[in-house]
């Protein structure tokens, strides 16, 4: 059976850059990504073209979550106990969700203890 994962923004920004240990991290793996990283990604204000069109075809390669009750609440209750931004909190949320593991290279996720969190150096 195949491993699905979260992956947060950072991991596929590096995994753009070259970085060799982020594309080892996902091989093989079905990939998740909140609607949030899709915004990130796509919005980022040196974006290319070209660099949208690839990371449009990323995308497309992976499973896009979109915000449901249960993120919206779980998110609540991250920003009210751990104090992430927004962004972040709708990230845990939604690995939290789907019961999933959540790559970042991020460690403030390592504030969430309910999160099965994999810090990626």
């Amino acid at each position: 059976m195949i491993e699905t994962i979260v992956i947060d923004t950072n991991i596929v920004i590096r995994l753009f850059s070259g970085d060799k240990g982020c594309h080892d991290i996902i091989d093989q793996k079905l990939l998740l990504v909140s609607f949030i990283t899709q915004i990130e990604l796509l919005s980022w204000p040196t974006i290319t073209s070209k660099d949208e069109s690839t990371l449009n075809s990323f995308l497309q390669e992976c499973f896009i979550n979109n915000i449901t009750e249960d993120i919206k609440r779980l998110t609540i209750e991250i920003r009210k106990n751990y104090k992430l931004k927004i962004p972040d909190a709708i990230i845990a949320a939604t690995a939290l969700s789907k019961n999933l593991s959540l790559f970042s290279t991020d460690d403030i996720f390592k504030r969430v203890k309910e999160l099965n969190f994999i810090h990626v150096q």
